[in-house]
């Protein structure tokens, strides 16, 4: 196929696998993330788009994603030493 050219079909299957970043979306696969050791890169990609803490996150002063998933990401590589 030359590029710039594309069946119907294709396009309708790459347009209906466009994810849309939400907050939802970040909670959902963050266990993921933490399981592969991405959860910085995770947290970037929603930089912008998640800009309240998780429900279930209770800390004090301003929310900073950033900070966010590399304490998280440190928290979850320094727990996982050993024992499974």
């Amino acid at each position: 196929m030359l590029q710039g050219e594309a069946h119907p079909w294709l396009i309708l299957v790459s347009e209906a696998l466009t994810v849309v970043l939400t907050p939802e979306l970040f909670e959902r696969f963050l266990p993921c993330a933490l399981l592969a050791g991405l959860t910085r890169q995770w947290a970037a990609a929603f930089q912008g788009i998640l800009e309240a803490p998780p429900s279930w996150n209770v800390g004090s002063g301003d929310f900073d994603l950033t900070d966010f998933g590399t304490s998280l990401g440190d928290c979850f590589s320094s727990s996982s030493g050993g024992g499974f």
